[in-house]
C-alpha cells in the first residue's frame, strides 16, 4: 500500500528535491484531474500548497488543501487524493522520526492529519520555501529553526481548536465572513446580524480562532486572490478589486506581508 518513489513519479513532477537537517524537502506539480487511489507514506508530512487545491480523504474524513493552506499528515496514514484544475504545486517538508521525537516530547498536539491556515504559518513556509531556494552553508540551521516556528503554531492552532465548542453565532460570523469577505464589515454590523455585542463578539471571535475579525478577513482576501492568480489571467489590478481592497497598492502591499512575495512574482513562481 505504500507507495514506491518509481509510483510517485508517475502522477507528478518533482521542481525540486533535497534533504536538509533531517528533512526530506520537495516541491511537486501533480497533473490535472488526478486520483490516486488509497496508499501511505513512510514518513510524516507537512504540505503547503502553492497552487491550486486537491482532496486527501481518510475513510470517512476529508481534508480540503487549498492554496496557502498547510497540511499536517502523519506517517503511515492510509488516504486517497483528488487534484482538480488548475495544476497543484505543493512545498512538501517530511521530517525524520528522530526529529519527531523533539514533538512529542514537548507534547505538541499533532497526531491526526490536519490543515492549518494562519498568516503566520504562511509567513513561515513562505521564508522556508526562499530559504531552501537560496541554500547555503547556515540553511540547515535556519530551516530547522523556521520549522520549530511551524510544529509550534500549528499545535497551538490544534489545541485552541480544541477548546471547547464554538457557540452557535459564532458559525453564523464566519459564514458572514466567507459570504462577504470583500466588502466593507464593521464589528457592529456584523454583531447586529447576529443579536451580539461588538466588543463580545471580537473577544469571543478572537478567543476561538487566535487573530481578529479583521486579520480573518485579511486570510480570506489573500487566499481568494492566491487561486485567482493561480487559475487565471486576470490583471492584477482587477484581482485586487475583485478581492476587497480599492485598488492595486494596497493590495500588494499586504499581499506581499502575508506571503512574502508580490502578486507578480507569485504569478511567475508558480508559472515557472
Amino acid at each position: 500500500m505504500k507507495l514506491q518513489a518509481a509510483q510517485q513519479r508517475e502522477y507528478r513532477e518533482i521542481k525540486h528535491s533535497q534533504v536538509m537537517a533531517g528533512f526530506t524537502i520537495t516541491e511537486a506539480v501533480y497533473g490535472l484531474n488526478l486520483s490516486v487511489s488509497r496508499h501511505s507514506h513512510r514518513l510524516a508530512c507537512f504540505g503547503f500548497v502553492l497552487q491550486g487545491a486537491y482532496l486527501e480523504s481518510y475513510g470517512k474524513k476529508a481534508l480540503e488543501c487549498k492554496p496557502l493552506h498547510l497540511k499536517f499528515r502523519p506517517a503511515g496514514e492510509v488516504h486517497a487524493d483528488w487534484y482538480g484544475e488548475p495544476a497543484v504545486r505543493c512545498f512538501f517538508i517530511e521530517p525524520e522520526e528522530t526529529w519527531l521525537g523533539v514533538m512529542r516530547e514537548h507534547s505538541v498536539k499533532l497526531s491526526e492529519p490536519s490543515v492549518f491556515y494562519s498568516n503566520s504559518l504562511v509567513c513561515l513556509m513562505m521564508k522556508l520555501r526562499r530559504e531552501v531556494q537560496r541554500a547555503d552553508a547556515l540553511s540547515p540551521l535556519v530551516v530547522e529553526g523556521l520549522m520549530l516556528e511551524v510544529v509550534a503554531e500549528a499545535s497551538r492552532l490544534k489545541g485552541s481548536a480544541a477548546v471547547g465548542q464554538h457557540p452557535y453565532w459564532l458559525k453564523q460570523v464566519r459564514d458572514i465572513l466567507h459570504d462577504r469577505f470583500n466588502e466593507r464589515l464593521t464589528l457592529s454590523e456584523i454583531g447586529k446580524s447576529v443579536g451580539m455585542h461588538p466588543v463580545h463578539l471580537a473577544s469571543v471571535f478572537r478567543r476561538h480562532y487566535r487573530c481578529t475579525i479583521g486579520e480573518y478577513l485579511r486570510q480570506l482576501r489573500i487566499e481568494f486572490a492566491c487561486r485567482e492568480i493561480s487559475m487565471t489571467d486576470a490583471p492584477l489590478a482587477q484581482i485586487a478589486l475583485a478581492a476587497g481592497f480599492s485598488h492595486q497598492s494596497p493590495f500588494t502591499r499586504t499581499f506581499k506581508r502575508v506571503t512574502g512575495v508580490t502578486p507578480a512574482r507569485y504569478r511567475s513562481t508558480n508559472r515557472a
